[in-house]
């Protein structure tokens, strides 16, 4: 009977240990995540107006505006990367595809993901397949220990 009991116990907290590190775990990628979140907005506020209109050309940017909107595609490949390391939820992935989704019907958008410097492997796959891209890497049972969902 007492085995039982100490059984159950150690069952009980074992499962309270193991709720109490995913949620440190899920606290841990909010926080990697609102560092993301802060990097874009510091962008966005550099970002022209005039630069998302149909119109826009990335040549005729001013080289201010030229800087934040290749920061702005690294940022997205960034962003895409540790998607695929496993380090963003899925509920924030989709929030973040769908805005870089929107920000690749601008043809400036586009020009600046030509003209970078670097390979934008992802983003260019992005493109590619948009709602349907999720670059993850890692299975299901891998998301739901680490709290990405």
């Amino acid at each position: 009977m007492l085995e039982t009991i100490a059984a159950v116990v150690t069952a009980l907290g074992v499962v309270f240990a193991g709720v109490q590190l995913r949620a440190g775990q899920v606290q841990r990628m909010r926080e990697f995540e609102s560092l993301y979140i802060q990097r874009y907005w510091s962008l966005v506020d550099r970002f022209p107006l005039a630069a998302f209109s149909a119109w826009a050309d990335y040549e005729s940017l001013a080289a201010e505006e030229r800087k934040a909107l290749d920061s702005y595609v690294r940022l997205c490949e960034d962003q895409l990367e540790m998607r695929a390391l496993g380090s963003i939820t899925t509920s924030t992935y989709h929030v973040w595809r769908d805005g870089m989704c929107a920000s690749l019907a601008y043809p400036v958008v586009l020009q600046a993901i030509e003209e970078s410097d670097s390979p934008l492997l992802l983003l260019n796959e992005l493109d590619k397949y948009r709602l349907g891209y999720d670059p993850i890497e890692v299975g299901r049972a891998a998301r739901a220990l680490r709290g990405v969902g």
